[in-house]
């Protein structure tokens, strides 16, 4: 049983009020175990059932944009890294990044890593109970881990997960280091057939952002719909260079129809 399974089994025993005391952990299991060994509390996190028709048509529709702007015929090199952010927190980009990641893993014929990359506030991390796992920026930081010993097994098909991992007061600068760029180009070429999404920090809520929008390849902006301001939106392009290609989702919209709305262009200043 793993540390996850015990403290999700530790957390349902505290609530019928029969917790027992806890347990010595056991030491992690090598890399490959970890790998091939699903996680109970991430299958609550992906939910499989049946969602609103309407919510599923959005991210249908967004997905096939992503595949087209990744895999299809005027996709450049390095098109596979999808970078998810927002200009400030709480648009809801790790909602986003975490849902499409979801819905591209029922491709046959493509792979999906979903990494949490904000260190400020992985929530992601935190949402699918990966804290106490190593992960993105523990691999940053020390040159002795390999990119497979830090990726979790998700219990949809096709769908990889790496959480933070370790917390870092130089994040910025373990972002913009010749490791990172060696790492991420890494993902990016080494499966030719795996989508690598990135649940990026806010771009103007920190300098984290910045630095891995140096890493190219795709950039999804998620607008907070009456939050996110012109200006907002403005300055967050320009942080993505004019060679970038940038796309738009509008999250949060009062009406269901046009609650996502999600397309690729040149990045148009």
């Amino acid at each position: 049983m793993s540390i996850i399974e015990k403290s999700v089994l530790t957390a349902e025993k505290r609530a019928q009020g029969t917790t027992q005391p806890a347990e010595v952990p056991p030491k992690p299991a090598p890399a490959s175990q970890k790998k091939d060994t699903p996680s109970a509390a991430m299958a609550g996190q992906f939910d499989e059932r049946p969602a609103d028709p309407v919510f599923v048509n959005q991210f249908r529709q967004l997905k096939r944009s992503i595949l087209r702007a990744s895999f299809g015929p005027l996709a450049e090199p390095g098109a596979n890294l999808l970078i998810i952010t927002s200009a400030l927190p709480n648009a809801g980009k790790t909602f986003i990044a975490k849902n499409v990641a979801q819905a591209l893993s029922h491709k046959r014929d493509r792979h999906v890593l979903l990494i949490d990359a904000d260190n400020a506030k992985r929530t992601l991390t935190s949402a699918l109970e990966l804290d106490d796992r190593p992960g993105f920026f523990d691999l940053l930081s020390d040159e002795s881990l390999s990119i497979d010993e830090l990726i979790v097994r998700a219990p949809l098909p096709h769908l990889d997960v790496m959480p933070a991992g370790g917390r870092y007061t130089d994040s910025s600068e373990l972002l913009s280091s010749r490791r990172a760029k060696a790492m991420i180009s890494r993902l990016a070429q080494e499966d030719p057939d795996r989508l690598v999404i990135f649940d990026s920090p806010p771009l103007l809520a920190t300098p984290d952002a910045p630095a891995l929008a140096d890493a190219g390849g795709l950039f999804l902006l998620v607008v907070e719909a009456g939050a996110t301001t012109r200006r907002d939106i403005e300055q967050a392009l320009e942080i993505f260079g004019e060679n970038n290609t940038v796309g738009l989702i509008l999250n949060k919209a009062t009406k269901s129809s046009s609650s996502l709305l999600g397309y690729y262009g040149r990045h148009y200043g």
